[in-house]
């Protein structure tokens, strides 16, 4: 059932996205869903160059394509994907898929989906990647003392992509502590 409501909210995402993306913002997206919003989506992540990283996301991203839900196509940056007419139409009559295998329906958490969109579309648009990064070391932080320091070290050891900026990683970690999302550490 997990698997199928991730696969929504992936197509949910993209939907809302209105344009082809990078799979680090469906992965940071799915991070922030999950970690932020209290979402139960089953995923196991890890610090990737641009963002935390799930296995699950980029297996579900496989099998949407082939469904014909999204389309996948290659750039200098890695992988873009984009929803299709058909994973459209799939969204817009409610994306049911329990109809279909004699189950509950599985819902898309569309005020979940909008709180993660508020997180990326303020006054100043930052990238998905950075609010998950920063969401990423908030929650691994050994302290609040110590966020920003791990994260000058991680990108210093070529952990993260040079083109996230610290910049973004703190407003992120700004707009995340706005919303009263809590960390390890409630000092940060």
């Amino acid at each position: 059932m997990r698997t199928m409501l991730r696969s929504l909210c992936i197509l949910r995402l993209l939907y809302r996205a209105g344009m082809p993306v990078g799979e680090p913002f469906i992965q940071s997206g799915i991070f922030l869903l999950q970690e932020a919003m209290g979402e139960n989506l089953d995923c196991g992540f890890y610090l990737d160059r641009y963002g935390p990283r799930s296995r699950e996301i980029f297996e579900n991203i496989l099998v949407l394509e082939q469904e014909g839900k999204i389309t996948i196509s290659g750039s200098p940056q890695g992988l873009l994907v984009e929803v299709t007419e058909s994973g459209k139409d799939f969204v817009n009559k409610g994306g049911e898929w329990g109809a279909f295998f004699d189950l509950p329906p599985v819902r898309i958490p569309e005020d979940r989906i909008d709180a993660v969109f508020m997180l990326i579309s303020r006054d100043t648009p930052i990238e998905m990647e950075s609010v998950g990064i920063a969401l990423f070391f908030a929650l691994s932080a050994s302290s609040s003392d110590t966020f920003l320091e791990e994260l000058i070290a991680a990108k210093g050891e070529k952990k993260l992509a040079d083109e996230i900026s610290n910049r973004s990683l703190i407003e992120a970690l700004r707009r995340l502590k706005r919303l009263g999302i809590r960390f390890i550490s409630e000092e940060l």
